[in-house]
């Protein structure tokens, strides 16, 4: 079976049922600090040291003076009485610095104090302190704060969900080169959740979230096999998924094993085919197999487009042929 008949786009271009499935799967295994794409906020940094109390020092105790007459008495000395015990100091909180900071405009230790109250972190859980936190930091320019108020909006924690406060968020940290948020924002145009379904502005970010992340390159390569509303392009994915796996991406290498060269190459022959029929060339079928009638297809637009009349299919030929407009 060929590989494009087991991976449909749905009508009108969308992305079927079974591919927007499985690049849901894609993106809710990324295991980074994030909102659409993964759950988990960027972390705190290490919890400071607890502050050292030294123990009190106690003196030594020392027999009470025995009176003169006592003495010339003959009576016994009195008993030692230890000296009365001093309580020990209460231990400083080693927030308090942190807060007097957060007070101060410190956007560093605002972050920390909006982290430790969303994990509950030295402090009891508080989701409405760590969104006053996170904003401040925020509005500062901190983007992994900008970063952790769009998760909070998006998943709703505290407060009422909010997509498109989510992806605003989103957007901030990922201008500033947050690969979190780039690749988060990346799934909000591939879903169009909190702004319109943009599968371009997807594989933009999603290009600039894979430097670093596997899973990056994973739902490229889901996105281009699948092709909806960009084209497939069997070539790209199959690029993509070898990065992912070079990235140790288990998924990557079970894609591989069904997109072998040979799928590739039907594939791209198949796209040929289609827009071929687009442009009212007939090009005996849209199989994926060569065949006299579809060369002598490829011939005539390429003598059309003056191109050399080879009568070769390939990747540069199928984005030819995805420029020409459609005849009227």
């Amino acid at each position: 079976m060929q590989e494009d008949a087991k991976r449909p786009a749905g009508p009108s271009g969308a992305p079927g049922a079974a591919a927007m499935a499985r690049l849901a799967g894609a993106f809710a295994a990324g295991a980074i600090a994030g909102g659409l794409a993964v759950s988990l906020l960027a972390p705190p940094s290490p919890r400071p040291p607890p502050v050292q109390v030294a123990a009190p020092v106690v003196p030594a105790t020392r027999p009470d003076p025995v009176p003169a007459d006592a003495a010339q008495a003959g009576g016994a000395p009195q008993a030692a009485r230890p000296a009365p015990a001093t309580p020990p100091p209460r231990p400083a909180d080693p927030l308090d610095a942190l807060r007097d900071a957060a007070d101060g405009g410190d956007a560093g230790a605002q972050f920390e104090l909006g982290a430790r109250h969303a994990a509950g972190d030295g402090v009891a859980q508080d989701w409405a302190a760590a969104l006053r936190w996170f904003t401040r930091a925020a509005e500062a320019g901190t983007a992994a704060a900008q970063h952790n108020l769009a998760v909070i909006h998006e998943r709703g924690r505290g407060v009422d969900p909010d997509p498109v406060e989510a992806v605003r968020w989103y957007e901030k940290a990922a201008l500033q080169g947050y690969v979190p948020s780039q690749f988060n924002l990346a799934m909000a145009h591939a879903r169009g959740a909190g702004t319109p379904r943009d599968m371009r502005k997807a594989v933009a970010w999603f290009e600039r979230a894979a430097e670093q992340v596997p899973q990056a390159n994973y739902a490229l390569g889901e996105i281009f096999e699948d092709g909806a509303d960009i084209g497939r392009d069997l070539e790209r994915a199959r690029s993509h998924y070898l990065l992912a796996e070079l990235g140790g991406d288990a998924r990557a290498t079970a894609r591989l094993a069904e997109l072998t060269t040979e799928a590739v190459e039907r594939g791209t022959l198949r796209g040929i085919q289609e827009e071929l029929a687009r442009l009212r060339i007939d090009p005996g079928g849209t199989d994926g197999r060569m065949g006299q009638r579809t060369a002598a297809a490829i011939r005539r637009f390429q003598r059309s487009a003056g191109l050399p009349e080879d009568g070769k299919p390939g990747q540069a030929l199928l984005e030819r042929l995805r420029a020409a407009p459609t005849p009227r």
